[in-house]
C-alpha cells in the first residue's frame, strides 16, 4: 500500500467510516507503529478541536504548531528519518482533518 493509501485509510479510520463502511476484502494488520502514529494524530485532533474557534464575522483560529512530547523510550525508537516521517505525516492528515 502506498503513503497516499495508507494515509487515506488511516483518515477514514480516524473519521470512523470504516467501521460504518463495507469491511475490506483482506485484513490489514496494523503494525505497532501504525497504532503509535494513530494514537498522536488523536490526541493532537482532540487538542486542535478544543482551541479552535471561529470569532464573529471572521475565519476559523486554529493552531498551526503542536509540541509532541515522547516519553524517553519511545524517543529512542523514533529518530531521524523515522521522525521526520511521522511529522510529515501528522501535518498531511491533520491539514485534511481541519
Amino acid at each position: 500500500m502506498g503513503s497516499s493509501g495508507f494515509l487515506d485509510s488511516l483518515r477514514r479510520w480516524l473519521d470512523g467510516e470504516d467501521a460504518v463502511g463495507a469491511a475490506p476484502a483482506t485484513p490489514v494488520a496494523r503494525s505497532e507503529w501504525d497504532d503509535f502514529f494513530v494514537l498522536i494524530a488523536r490526541e493532537v485532533e482532540a487538542v486542535m478541536r478544543r482551541e479552535m474557534f471561529t470569532p464573529p464575522g471572521a475565519a476559523t483560529y486554529l493552531p498551526v504548531e503542536y509540541i509532541v512530547y515522547l516519553s524517553r523510550e519511545d524517543d529512542l525508537q523514533w529518530q531521524g528519518r523515522k521522525r521526520e516521517a511521522l511529522g510529515e505525516g501528522l501535518r498531511h492528515v491533520l491539514s485534511k482533518r481541519a
